[in-house]
């Protein structure tokens, strides 16, 4: 237990101080219940640094959409679920003044790879949660 608690306070502490590129080629939205999950062929980069992360939005027509998203905090929330790490920030963006909010959740697959990568936005009161979720090559 000792092994497993050093390994992943050594992999938090190396992605904290890092930063880290991951690309992703298919991007899953999750929606309302009765609407359900769409899968689109949308290329993105996803970087995380120290102190925020970078999402790059590659459009078919040459435009690159870019988010940055801050951290509010700086702390590494780590849980395990099913075999898997869960690494999760909380960010926030201000977009035409308004401040959004949204957890990132850097699944790896039980190995230490960071295979997807999950965006779920609130409105200002927390509420209305929508996900996006990037699957990384």
């Amino acid at each position: 237990m000792q092994k497993i608690f050093f390994i992943l306070l050594f992999t938090g502490c190396f992605v904290q101080a890092q930063e880290a590129v991951f690309k992703s080629p298919i991007t899953e939205y999750v929606d309302a219940p009765a609407d359900g999950i769409s899968l689109k062929n949308i290329d993105r980069k996803i970087i995380l640094k120290e102190n925020e992360i970078v999402l790059k939005t590659f459009r078919p027509e040459g435009d690159t959409d870019i988010e940055i998203w801050t951290k509010a905090d700086y702390d590494i929330h780590i849980t395990r679920h099913k075999g898997r790490v869960i690494r999760s920030f909380n960010t926030f963006l201000i977009f035409n003044g308004e401040k959004i909010l949204a957890k990132w959740d850097f699944v790896d697959d039980g190995d230490g790879k960071i295979e997807l990568i999950s965006r779920t936005l609130f409105d200002s009161f927390g509420d209305n949660p929508l996900t996006s979720r990037f699957h990384i090559d």
